[in-house]
């Protein structure tokens, strides 16, 4: 609880609601600083996503490994808010870090690559995996229109967990493809 903190993560919130680029190399490098706390560095990613300061990315990507499991998960949907799709090979490394799943699932349905519909089925199959996470990435494949999806997440129709199996019948459905139709 330290003011000085509180004061940079509120300078860099109000950063990225003025909206100003200029203020960009300057978030980045507060957010790189060796010394910086995680509170600040969580703020600055957010006004950078605010931004959509391009110029983020590598850096974002470099909070992916922070130690702080909220620093990554900001820098994940950070990453999704900036809206480019050569982001997605670095988030699906990332697929198994339980303190950013939700964070990253959401991620990859914003960015609506379908390099990510492989990774967010093997997911959604994964009984290991927390099943709110599980089922959010079920929701999050609905959002597309491809038979990938299908291929995905069609061995959990027959899976012992009735809410799972409704979630899959349900994305497949919105997936809207010939393949989900039974025959």
């Amino acid at each position: 609880n330290d003011p000085a903190m509180r004061v940079q993560a509120a300078a860099a919130h109000s950063l990225g609601a003025i909206g100003q680029p200029a203020a960009g190399p300057g978030l980045i490098n507060r957010m790189l600083t060796v010394i910086t706390p995680p509170s600040v560095r969580i703020a600055c990613a957010n006004a950078l996503a605010k931004l959509g300061d391009q110029r983020a990315i590598a850096p974002l990507a470099i909070m992916l490994h922070h130690r702080v499991a909220e620093v990554r998960k900001t820098a994940t949907l950070a990453l999704g808010t900036l809206r480019n799709k050569a982001v997605v090979p670095l988030l699906v490394q990332r697929l198994y870090d339980p303190g950013i799943q939700e964070a990253l699932v959401g991620a990859l349905v914003t960015l609506g690559d379908e390099r990510g519909i492989a990774p967010l089925g093997a997911l959604a199959r994964n009984d290991s995996i927390a099943k709110t996470t599980r089922l959010r990435a079920l929701q999050g494949l609905g959002h597309w229109q491809s038979a990938q999806v299908h291929k995905s997440i069609a061995p959990l129709l027959n899976h012992t967990d009735p809410e799972l199996v409704v979630a899959t019948v349900t994305a497949l459905g919105q997936s809207k493809t010939k393949e989900s139709i039974p025959s």
